[in-house]
């Protein structure tokens, strides 16, 4: 099961494991550099050699981090303290996602965030299939 949730095959499959669930976004992957909604930008070097275009972009919760300045702005619009963490309903131009945060964190509803998804947390579906573009590397 633990390798499922790591590496799904399918978009289907990413969404229906996990709580929270994976958030989806909407990305064009070029020569490795994948922009998203919003203006920001991930390298993704492993997939340099993939297909260009436009594709589905899965990141779960723990796989954002809360940065200065990072590739998805959004506000906060739902906060779930639950001690050692939290949860941060955060909404922007790529839609809504939820961020799993440190309890450190400090954050509250209507704070502007931004955050980072982790390049190796990153996973890539096609928009017609559903099926997980793997890297090359």
């Amino acid at each position: 099961p633990l390798e499922v949730y790591r590496r799904p095959r399918t978009r289907f499959v990413a969404g229906f494991l996990g709580t929270p669930s994976m958030a989806f976004l909407k990305g064009n992957l070029t020569d490795g550099l994948l922009r998203l909604p919003g203006g920001g930008a991930l390298s993704l070097p492993g997939y340099a050699a993939r297909a260009n275009g436009e594709v589905e972009v899965g990141v779960r919760a723990e796989d954002l981090t809360l940065v200065e300045d990072g590739p998805l702005k959004g506000e906060v619009d739902v906060v779930e303290a639950l001690g050692s963490e939290t949860f941060a309903h955060v909404v922007g131009e790529f839609g809504s996602l939820v961020a799993k945060l440190p309890a450190r964190a400090m954050v509250k509803r209507g704070d502007k965030i931004a955050l980072r998804p982790e390049a190796n947390g990153t996973h890539l579906f096609d928009l017609t299939t559903g099926v997980t573009i793997e890297p090359t590397e």
